[in-house]
């Protein structure tokens, strides 16, 4: 039987230093047959690799040979680590607790599936409720899907439910850190109330109170305050400064007072961030005067120990320092997982060899699988791990190869044989399905991928130097210390620069990124900034376009061919080095060099002019080239054409991209709009010119205007405007002024690294 497809692939999340660190995050919640997410990251990781090396311009044989062996061994893309999300313990229904005297009638008819079954609670979950019905505030800690809004949401509505009044007010507030959660929760709750009769509906209002919200909607809350708002810790500062606000906080007699302070993904808040929101927190409790307030909390990672009592109590002792309220461990409410395999006893060594050597596919049936011993060793190996005290915790992710080599060291058996057989029981595992509906295996593949840095090389002659990729300022070998440069490329010509700071009073070149001792007090000049000077070191080559002084550009010499002064300070001198940088007098000592002080202004192996108001990320390139925004752009577009090229439902088709702030956002937004229409624009004229070959301008806009295939409302601003108006013309031909220009604006040269023109590519 084939399994309807619902896949969530990629979660890409970007580095919040510089350079490029990528992560994709897999999730199959449902597989087909054929499906096999390590082949599509396989496929990916291809992509990304050929992505990279177009941008690897080395002249130098042996550099560039180390940098190819670099990116076979995957250092830039080591192996993905696996993670199997566990199940998590199920408990009553809503109805079962309504049954029970404890919610309201209604939150049977509210909290139901879209099949309009009861909602079926974890046990966490229940946990949780509990609390908060008996007035205690709390903090959930538990993993993604675990189900953390209902923790709050439940008890709210009971609240507002059991507690109707004429007077309108604000009962709970919840706090998100960014507006997309705040947006997702807010559909949410519409879902749910779409249970109730349309005459129900307004017995729990709810309202989004965001920059977002429109002024008119804002005032509307404010004469008639919802019963939940949601808002982000931003708003909610300006919220308590704006005495127009003070509504959703204050109560009085007759209207019942703010009774849930919800804040969400309370890990975001730490350091001076954490400690502002922590003041904001006071301020609310102290405006709302109600001392029956219940604070909460959730997240799905605050603390880690080696064991459910220390991380309890680390976690109580951060919420009450963030609440200011007194939290015990019993407030701290964790996940309860429910293996799918796992038994009292691991299974033997034995089990193990003999499952592994009979070359058996996977069984297909669920109870047989579930009861294989690689089945449960692959379960407790990836997934749960059973904590001294009997408690069961999610594992820490491990690669796939972590993994084999341990069944391989266990059972004696080959490390590839394990690789292929773990595998195969992953994938097999997350497409069959408990009695309950649950996968075997609710399979994670993290895949971290970056663009490198910087290759670092010891200043000795090209065919003896040392290269490493990680960045130190020593060599590590044990015999000889010697001192690492980082390496610039010329993006012409490939050839290879130190990028050094020269001292004058120690005579001596540094890594850029070494952090120079401050000079003795009696040695430094009246300018100190004037003793170290910035620049790059290459050796000399019998090819370089520079040799000597007569070899300058002819603009930078005077009619007696000497260099004019301007350009005296940026002559490029002779030097003779040691491996240690330092300047010594005979060739027997040392190396020739010659130093380029200051930017490049030409390069002294091909010659090539750089004008001055060009930056040097366009002059000299390194390892991290492609650029960030370009690099995450194009594993997008290359995650979204591998999984059309799958047997997956197209409805299925997901990819999420998150991002640390708000300017990343923008800045990715924007950049994913421009390349697809540059792409899109170049694609149409690779068409045209196929057809009509040659292309002149007198044809060359309308042929790729064809080959677009667009209508009317696709570029019109009103879509239902009538084709044969006068105004459906006038947009047509305004719209054929725009590509005609774009497209001899793509066709002009320019210095754009990653998306250079035509010609260029």
């Amino acid at each position: 039987m084939k399994l309807t497809p619902r896949f969530r692939f990629a979660r890409i999340l970007l580095a919040a230093s510089g350079g490029v660190g990528l992560e994709i995050r897999s999730r199959c919640a449902r597989m087909t047959e054929d499906f096999d997410v390590f082949r599509l990251r396989n496929e990916i990781v291809r992509e990304y690799e050929a992505y990279v090396r177009g941008f690897l311009n080395i002249a130098d044989d042996r550099i560039r040979e180390f940098v190819h062996q670099s990116l076979e061994k995957g250092q830039f893309w080591p192996d993905p680590l696996i993670q199997l999300n566990p199940a998590y313990a199920t408990d009553n229904t809503v109805e079962d607790l309504v049954n029970e005297g404890i919610l309201h009638p209604l939150c049977a008819e509210i909290f139901r599936t879209p099949k309009g079954d009861s909602i079926r609670l974890y046990r966490h979950q229940i946990e949780a409720i509990r609390l908060a019905l008996s007035g205690r505030s709390f903090i959930v800690s538990s993993g993604t899907g675990s189900g953390k809004s209902l923790t709050y949401l439940i008890p709210i509505v009971h609240h507002i439910l059991s507690n109707q009044s004429d007077s309108p007010s604000t009962r709970a507030i919840l706090v998100y850190p960014m507006n997309a959660l705040v947006n997702s929760q807010l559909e949410s709750i519409r879902r749910l109330l779409k249970n109730l009769p349309a005459s129900q509906r307004n017995l729990i209002r709810f309202g989004q109170y965001t920059g977002q919200t429109s002024p008119e909607k804002r005032e509307e809350m404010k004469r008639f305050p919802p019963h939940i708002v949601l808002t982000n810790y931003v708003m909610l500062e300006y919220m308590m400064s704006r005495p127009a606000d003070k509504v959703f906080f204050e109560s009085h007699p007759n209207k019942p007072p703010l009774h849930f302070f919800v804040v969400d993904e309370i890990h975001n808040y730490r350091g001076r961030q954490g400690s502002d929101v922590a003041i904001l927190v006071r301020r609310v409790k102290e405006r709302v005067k109600n001392p029956d307030l219940i604070l909460i909390g959730t997240s799905a990672t605050i603390a880690t120990g080696q064991s459910r009592t220390e991380r309890v109590r680390v976690i109580a002792h951060f919420a009450k320092g963030f609440f200011g309220e007194p939290f015990e461990p019993d407030q701290v409410i964790e996940e309860s997982l429910n293996p799918q395999t796992m038994k009292d006893q691991p299974p033997s060594v034995d089990a193990l060899r003999d499952a592994i050597l009979s070359n058996n596919d996977p069984p297909d049936d669920w109870e047989a699988f579930v009861r294989h011993p690689l089945a449960q060793w692959i379960e407790e190996t990836f997934g749960i791990e059973r904590e001294s005290d009997g408690h069961l915790r999610r594992r820490t992710p491990i690669s796939l190869s972590k993994g084999a080599r341990q069944l391989a060291e266990f059972t004696r058996v080959d490390e590839t044989i394990c690789r292929a057989i773990i595998q195969t029981f992953l994938l097999k595992g997350a497409q069959l399905r408990s009695p309950e509906g649950y996968p075997v295996f609710a399979l994670k593949l993290h895949q971290f991928l970056s663009q490198g840095g910087k290759i670092y090389a010891t200043l000795e002659p090209p065919e003896q130097r040392k290269c490493t990729l990680q960045g130190q300022i020593f060599l590590p070998e044990k015999k000889h210390k010697k001192r690492l440069y980082p390496l610039a490329f010329c993006r012409i010509c490939g050839h290879e620069y130190y990028e050094v700071i020269y001292d004058r009073i120690k005579k001596q070149f540094f890594s850029r990124e070494e952090s120079i001792a401050d000079l003795d007090e009696k040695d430094s000049p009246p300018d100190y900034r004037n003793a170290r000077i910035h620049g790059y070191l290459t050796f000399v080559y019998d090819d370089d376009a520079f040799q000597s002084v007569e070899d300058l550009p002819a603009s930078w010499l005077t009619p007696k061919g000497k260099p004019i002064k301007s350009k005296q300070p940026f002559v490029p001198k002779p030097r003779i080095v040691n491996p240690d940088g330092a300047l010594v007098n005979s060739d027997n000592e040392g190396i020739r060099v010659i130093f380029v002080p200051g930017v490049l202004r030409f390069c002294t192996h091909c010659g090539e002019m750089f004008p001055a108001y060009r930056s040097e990320y366009a002059k000299v390139g390194t390892l991290a080239t492609g650029g960030r925004s370009s690099a995450t752009t194009v594993i997008n577009l290359t995650t979204i054409q591998k999984i059309r090229q799958t047997d997956l439902d197209p409805g299925a088709h997901k990819i999420l991209s998150f991002s640390d702030n708000r300017q990343d956002a923008s800045l990715q937004a924007g950049h994913f709009n421009d390349f697809t229409q540059v792409a899109l624009i170049r694609c149409a004229l690779y068409q045209a010119l196929k057809k009509h070959h040659p292309l002149d301008y007198t044809h060359i806009v309308q042929s790729v205007m064809n080959e677009l295939h667009l209508n009317l409302a696709d570029i019109a601003r009103n879509p239902d405007l009538d084709p044969d108006s006068p105004r459906a013309r006038s947009t047509w031909q305004t719209f054929k002024e725009v590509l005609e220009y774009r497209l001899y604006e793509d066709l002009r040269r320019g210095w754009r690294i990653t998306q250079p023109n035509l010609e260029q590519c």
